[in-house]
């Protein structure tokens, strides 16, 4: 197994929040909502219903915010 150093790991961070920053600049509507469910589903594999994800502690809203995210993108044009 490689040893990593942290310069590799600090250039795979800087790579990841580039990405993460990129897909925040494309949500042109409820993005903060819709980026905090996006955690959610990749931190809560347990989860079961949007109810629960709205309570993963990536999700720092509250559970109506799940539906009204989800609701203006996929009914805005």
């Amino acid at each position: 197994m490689k040893n990593i150093t942290s310069e590799q790991v600090d250039e795979k961070v800087a790579v990841w929040q580039h990405v993460r920053r990129e897909i925040y600049r494309s949500m042109k509507r409820a993005g903060d909502a819709l980026f905090n469910l996006t955690d959610a589903l990749l931190s809560e594999s347990q989860a079961k219903s949007l109810a629960e994800l709205s309570l993963s502690p990536s999700f720092e809203r509250k559970w109506p915010s799940v539906y009204e995210a989800l609701g203006v993108t996929l009914w805005s044009k």
